[in-house]
């Protein structure tokens, strides 16, 4: 790829502006042709990885994450239109968020197992997985914005991921707490 040359060709004066044109080249030229932001920054990531600056682009992505991070999920919850948040959506949330964490803790254990060889310790770790906060809302402002998904689907997967963030790490206290007590 083009962007990793780039990067491995830089001087130390230009390491940190770098990502940025990265970013906001990619995510011009990508919006322009009709692809999504979060595709761009994606893929943006990806291509800075591939790069021998990769450690020294890593120190830097706290300062990235920070700034653009909290902009996404203040866009993501413009995009959430409360007056639409029907019992239906609810109702679609709630199975959603049963699912996810059953599908997940299901998913986890027996490998966390495999590793720990204790399974009261390897629940606490499939528990620990729960949460689907960033995941969940990327997932979601993705379909909505290619058209996969509608708002209601939007409010419930956005729905989803608040209360699988809050479940996980309530479970996750108690869980904890039963480990410590035997």
């Amino acid at each position: 790829m083009i962007i990793p040359r780039l990067a491995n060709r830089l001087g130390p004066n230009y390491v940190e502006e770098f990502p940025f044109v990265v970013l906001f080249g990619l995510t011009a030229v990508m919006t322009a042709l009709g692809f999504s932001p979060v595709i761009s920054a994606f893929i943006a990531g990806v291509a800075l990885a591939e790069s021998t600056k990769r450690e020294e682009v890593l120190k830097i992505s706290g300062t990235l994450l920070s700034i653009f991070g909290s902009i996404f999920f203040v866009v993501v919850g413009l995009q959430v239109n409360i007056a639409e948040i029907s019992l239906g959506v609810v109702e679609l949330s709630l199975e959603l968020t049963a699912v996810a964490v059953l599908f997940k803790v299901l998913g986890v254990l027996p490998f966390a197992y495999l590793g720990l060889k204790n399974w009261r310790s390897s629940i606490a770790v499939a528990v620990g997985t729960t949460p689907r906060g960033e995941t969940g809302l990327v997932v979601a402002s993705l379909g909505e914005s290619l058209g996969a998904i509608n708002q209601g689907e939007f409010s419930a997967l956005v729905l989803m991921a608040i209360l699988t963030t809050l479940l996980g790490a309530t479970m996750f206290r108690r869980i904890a707490t039963w480990l410590n007590q035997g």
